[in-house]
């Protein structure tokens, strides 16, 4: 068994190391790993991995690649897999194989225009990431809805949302192990939901709209909502718990809700559960009929004062394959709106353009935020 090398040995090992790399020298490099093969393939030490791995990538070595990766720490070390190699189609090959999507960040974008490797994008079209640079970052900047060039407008498009089945499957989970919902009084309403997909663009959020004025519960409003919502050209869906309809718990109220859901699709959702929840699942299950992403994807809104960002909390956290894209996602699609106590409800749908990566040939479309609205950079593409 080698014996353990101290700091100072290891430190004077990578500084060898990096002068034969530098110095072009591979075959006394690989001299050099075969004398400390034990400690090469057990070391964490970063300084040595990152060099292990810049050997490795310069010689196209995928299994001694994977022999680190595991080891790797840091997402400077990742990105290594493609800025030592200046060939387009192994730092592609790399980049599918080593890097997970759902991890990127602004800063990692904001890496991919600075290293030149804008050939990547093509691997990034309709995730929902966006550039770190906000000011003269490279590219032409374009601006985004409502002032967005007619031309431009009808080229950017409308993403369908990834992963739907996920965030369904995520949710369900959730209400499931509800302890209030011990009968699963979910199961006839996923029934009757993915009976009524067809026939809704657009939810409404019962109880927020009921209550959108002072606070008090006012049937009127959800009517005059419904309404609007038609006049608009969409289809309603109505959202709303039972404690809205129950006639004996609310007898001043809950008659004339009843009446007013009897001309309109609507689920009731069960006492003791959260009914956000089921707009989140009406809303992804109306989505999913888009069964992969398309160009002028459906549109579904949701009528609503909420933001759901509590909701939105529990997908935080990345996992492979699938990105942090529901919260992004759902916000474009949010639409809140003016009760002004009189029975006049107004508000205003933007049309919809993805604020994620698209890519039209020659060129990607990036996401940057300037003052709190979106715009996106025109990059060519390499």
């Amino acid at each position: 068994m080698a014996t353990a090398m101290s700091a100072k040995e290891l430190g004077r090992l990578q500084r060898t190391m990096n002068e034969l790399l530098q110095s072009g020298k591979m075959d006394e490099f690989r001299i050099l790993l075969k004398q400390n093969a034990e400690l090469i393939d057990t070391t964490r030490e970063k300084g040595i991995i990152t060099m292990v791995l810049r050997f490795a990538i310069l010689e196209h070595d995928d299994a001694r690649i994977a022999s680190v990766f595991d080891r790797l720490s840091m997402k400077r070390d990742y990105f290594a897999l493609m800025i030592y190699n200046p060939d387009p189609e192994y730092c592609t090959h790399l980049f599918t194989r080593y890097i997970d999507a759902a991890l990127l960040d602004s800063k990692d974008i904001r890496f991919i225009i600075e290293n030149r490797l804008t050939f990547l994008f093509r691997y990034l079209d309709g995730k929902f990431l966006h550039d770190s640079r906000d000011g003269d970052g490279g590219g032409e900047l374009v601006e985004s809805e409502p002032c967005l060039s007619t031309s431009l407008s009808t080229s950017l498009s409308r993403y369908t949302l990834q992963g739907c089945a996920h965030y369904i499957q995520k949710i369900v989970a959730q209400i499931e192990k509800d302890p209030k919902n011990k009968s699963k009084q979910h199961l006839p309403i996923l029934k009757n939901l993915e009976k009524l997909t067809p026939l809704y663009d657009t939810i409404i959020d019962g109880g927020n709209v009921l209550y959108s004025y002072n606070g008090n519960p006012n049937p009127d409003d959800l009517n005059a909502m419904i309404q609007l919502v038609r006049r608009n050209g969409s289809s309603p869906l109505v959202v709303i718990h039972k404690s809205h309809t129950d006639e004996r718990r609310n007898p001043s109220y809950a008659p004339r809700i009843n009446a007013v859901l009897r001309d309109v699709p609507h689920i009731i959702t069960p006492a003791g559960l959260n009914d956000d929840l089921f707009i989140l699942l009406a809303y992804l299950m109306r989505i999913q009929k888009e069964e992969r992403k398309q160009k002028n994807g459906c549109r579904v809104s949701i009528v609503t004062r909420d933001t759901y960002t509590d909701h939105m909390d529990k997908f935080k956290r990345a996992e492979k394959d699938v990105s942090d894209d529901f919260g992004k996602y759902l916000a474009s699609d949010l639409v809140s709106f003016v009760n002004d106590g009189g029975g006049n409800m107004q508000f205003h749908i933007q049309p919809a353009i993805s604020h994620c990566i698209q890519i039209i040939e020659p060129h990607a479309y990036i996401p940057v935020i300037i003052e709190k609205k979106c715009a996106f950079r025109k990059i060519q593409l390499q």
